[in-house]
């Protein structure tokens, strides 16, 4: 993301389930299960998630759906101070769980989840549209992201609006047309 602190070192946290789950921390962490690593194929399909989850954590919507699900603090600070991996990971579960952002914030998200891919990479900017028909309306990604109708055919227009379908930009993988499922999916634990 444009801005973003390059050098700092981030973590990638894998929930070992089935469930479509994915967020950042507040901080930077990326959270992903591996039910949300296995829809993917292309590099580009896990980079658009990555970045739309990263523009919510910018935006300060999800500091802000902390801050409006979370009653009693005391729930954060467990997780901050416990060394009880399995419990943190309940609370935090919950307390995302809770968190839902309305159409209008998904819809400028995505906006701005294609420009920053347009403007920083050469991947393809419509990695929704690769793995929408996948994703199930009961898990957490997606109904806890209220989408406008044609979610995905908005994502093609921006992709047009902002020039991003260029041969330059239209990369869906940098190792290879098979990385992806060859080695991030097995690092995922599939």
């Amino acid at each position: 993301i444009n801005g973003w602190d390059t050098s700092r070192p981030l973590k990638v946290i894998i929930l070992k389930n089935d469930e479509q789950l994915a967020t950042v921390l507040p901080g930077g962490h990326l959270v992903i299960s591996q039910g949300m690593a296995k829809l993917f194929k292309k590099e580009y399909e896990l980079i658009y998630l990555m970045v739309f989850e990263y523009q919510l954590m910018n935006e300060k919507h999800l500091l802000e759906g902390i801050a409006q699900f979370v009653e009693n603090v005391a729930d954060l600070r467990e997780i901050a101070e416990t060394t009880d991996r399995t419990r943190a990971l309940e609370i935090g579960k919950e307390i995302f769980k809770g968190i839902s952002y309305e159409s209008q914030i998904v819809n400028e998200m995505d906006e701005l989840t294609v420009r920053s891919i347009c403007d920083n990479t050469n991947y393809k900017v419509d990695g929704l549209r690769a793995f929408w028909d996948l994703l199930d309306p009961s898990e957490q990604w997606l109904s806890t992201r209220e989408s406008s109708i044609n979610r995905d055919e908005t994502v093609r227009d921006l992709m047009v609006n902002y020039n991003c379908n260029s041969p330059d930009k239209q990369k869906a993988t940098s190792k290879g047309e098979d990385y992806y499922v060859n080695r991030i999916l097995k690092f995922f634990g599939e």
